[in-house]
């Protein structure tokens, strides 16, 4: 298998989304807690960066009939992972 490496810096924004019944008790059937699962979907080293791209996702998924929420996380270093290519 085939694998890359991806860097994901230091300032992490992390979305959680409330999912529709049905698939919070699959998930719960499976173990896995739906309150309390987040993605990463941006990392940048630079602060600043992560607090503008924070902004520009509030703005838009202002509107979205579901409840979004996005955070910034301090991971206090880069972390290195490599993924499988498929």
């Amino acid at each position: 298998m085939t694998y890359y490496t991806e860097t994901v810096h230091r300032f992490r924004i992390m979305r959680w989304e409330e999912l529709p019944e049905t698939h919070q008790r699959a998930l719960r059937e499976k173990g896995i807690d739906p309150d309390d699962r987040w993605s990463l979907i941006y990392s940048t080293p630079i602060r600043e960066d992560a607090e503008t791209m924070l902004g520009v996702l509030e703005e838009e998924y202002s509107d979205v009939p579901w409840r979004v929420v996005h955070r910034i996380e301090d991971a206090g270093e880069p972390t290195t992972i490599s993924r499988p290519i498929y």
